[in-house]
C-alpha cells in the first residue's frame, strides 16, 4: 500500500511543480516509468519470483531514458537537447525514493 501512496505523491507533487509544458511531459515519464517499474516488481512478486527491483533499483531505467533521450536529441538535427529535459524526467523519482527512504 506504500507503494500506491508514493506513486499518487509523486504525481500530485508533478502537478503542483512550476515548470514549462514541456517539462511537465518529461516528468510524468519519469514517473510513468517508475511506477512501470514498481509494478512490474509487484506483479513478480505476486507470483512468487524473488526480483532485484524495489524502490531505488527502479531509478536506474528512470535515468537510463531520461539521459538516453537527451542523448538521442543532441544526435539528431530536428531535435533540441537540453540537460533540464533529463533533470525533469528523473526528479521527481528520485526526489520522491530520497524522501521515502528518509
Amino acid at each position: 500500500m506504500k507503494k500506491y501512496i508514493f506513486i499518487a505523491l509523486l504525481m500530485v507533487s508533478a502537478l503542483n511543480a512550476s515548470i514549462g509544458a514541456d517539462k511537465y511531459k518529461h516528468a510524468y515519464v519519469g514517473i510513468g516509468i517508475y511506477a512501470g517499474c514498481m509494478l512490474v516488481d509487484s506483479i513478480l512478486e505476486g507470483a512468487g519470483y524473488d526480483t532485484m527491483l524495489n524502490e531505488k533499483t527502479c531509478l536506474i531505467p528512470v535515468a537510463v531514458a531520461g539521459i538516453g533521450k537527451e542523448i538521442y536529441d543532441s544526435q539528431h538535427a530536428n531535435h533540441t537537447s537540453d540537460a533540464m529535459d533529463a533533470v525533469a524526467t528523473m526528479a521527481i523519482p528520485f526526489v520522491g525514493v530520497t524522501l521515502y527512504s528518509w
